[in-house]
C-alpha cells in the first residue's frame, strides 16, 4: 500500500510485485487470503482504509484486489536461502525473525539476505535483532528508527 502511495504522488505506473514468504505453510494459506481482524487497522488512516479494504465477513476486513494481485506467497526457511530464486531485489524486510537464531547464525543469514539484493536495495530488519555488526558490502541507513542498509554499488565496495 505504502509503494503504490508512492508511486501515485510520483506520477508513476505501479509496476511492482512483492514476495511474501515464510517457512509455514499455514501462514502462507492465511496470508493469501488477504483477510484480517479489522481490528488490525485501529489508527490507520482513514482515507487508507476505505482505499485498500472492503468489509468481509465477522468483524474481518479483506485488502483491495489491486493489492491483494500484486503479492506472491512463497514457503521459504531462511537457513536455506543459497536454494531460493531470489536475485536482484530491491527491498527485503526480514523483521521479527532473526531474534530466534544465534549470533553468527544471525550474521550468516543477514549476509545471504544481503547477496539477494539488487545494487542500491534496501535490507531492513527489526530493531535489535542484529547489532554491533557491520555486514559487508552494506551501508547503514542513518536512523535512530529503522535498522537498515543499503547494498554499495559494485564499484564502491
Amino acid at each position: 500500500m505504502t509503494l503504490n502511495e508512492c508511486m501515485e504522488q510520483l506520477a508513476l505506473q505501479p509496476l511492482f510485485g512483492v514476495t511474501g514468504s515464510d517457512i509455514s505453510q499455514p501462514a502462507i494459506e492465511k496470508a493469501r487470503q488477504g483477510q484480517f481482524n479489522a481490528r488490525k487497522l485501529l489508527g490507520m488512516d482513514e482515507d487508507m482504509k476505505s482505499r485498500y479494504f472492503r468489509p468481509a465477513e465477522r468483524n474481518t476486513v479483506e485488502i483491495v484486489s489491486s493489492i491483494r494481485d500484486r503479492v506472491c506467497f512463497t514457503r521459504l526457511n531462511v537457513l536455506d536461502l543459497d536454494k531460493a530464486p531470489m536475485h536482484g531485489m530491491n527491498i527485503i524486510f526480514c523483521q521479527n525473525l532473526l531474534i530466534y537464531f544465534r549470533r553468527w547464525r544471525r550474521r550468516e543469514i543477514v549476509k545471504r539476505l544481503a547477496e539477494r539484493l539488487a545494487p542500491g536495495g534496501l535490507l531492513v530488519l527489526g530493531q535489535g535483532e542484529l547489532t554491533d555488526w557491520q555486514p559487508p558490502g552494506l551501508q547503514r541507513v542513518p536512523s535512530e528508527h529503522v535498522l537498515a542498509w543499503i547494498k554499495r554499488q559494485s564499484d564502491e565496495e
